[in-house]
């Protein structure tokens, strides 16, 4: 079998076991304790955000061609964007610092991680005003369910990040 057969078989195996993952956390949707989780996490404060901010996100994610695949209770739902072969997936909860902050995470159809631009991109459809922090968890807390980029918007409170111009400009 030559490289590429080994590539594509790969791939395909990971698709595989990224659906099977993926099954297996919405079957946990209706549980008790995420029910629980959900509900102590986006509250009214949490909803009121989403609200404010959906029609510019919506105008701004069909614009660009993405297309809702499904609704959630605490963020935008899934949007699929099939030219481009990414996946959005949003959300907004109340965070143990007491912020509300949302959540954007993006893939891509092959299972592969989501360029830079790609995912730059995607946030600014989301949040054109606001600074995104993609987090790299310590080895001994990361998850890794799939090859998922995830960037977090403080929506409350002082900005997430300090402002990297020096006063000079923009970066």
């Amino acid at each position: 079998m030559g490289t590429q057969a080994r590539a594509k078989r790969k791939r395909r195996e990971l698709r595989q076991e990224h659906r099977a993952a993926m099954a297996k956390l919405n079957d946990k949707a209706g549980a008790p304790e995420v029910q629980a989780w959900l509900a102590s996490h986006h509250d009214a404060g949490c909803a009121a955000l989403k609200e404010r901010d959906r029609p510019g996100q919506v105008r701004r994610l069909e614009a660009e061609g993405w297309v809702l695949r499904q609704q959630n209770l605490d963020g935008l739902g899934m949007w699929d964007h099939r030219r481009w072969g990414l996946r959005i997936l949003h959300s907004v909860a109340r965070e143990l610092d007491g912020h509300a902050w949302a959540h954007v995470s993006v893939s891509a159809r092959e299972g592969t991680m989501p360029t830079w631009l790609e995912t730059r991109n995607a946030g600014w459809v989301m949040y054109p005003d606001r600074a995104g922090v993609i987090v790299v968890a310590p080895v001994s807390s990361h998850v890794g369910l799939a090859e998922v980029a995830h960037v977090w918007y403080k929506l409350t409170g002082a900005p997430a990040v300090p402002d990297f111009s020096n006063g000079i400009g923009s970066i």
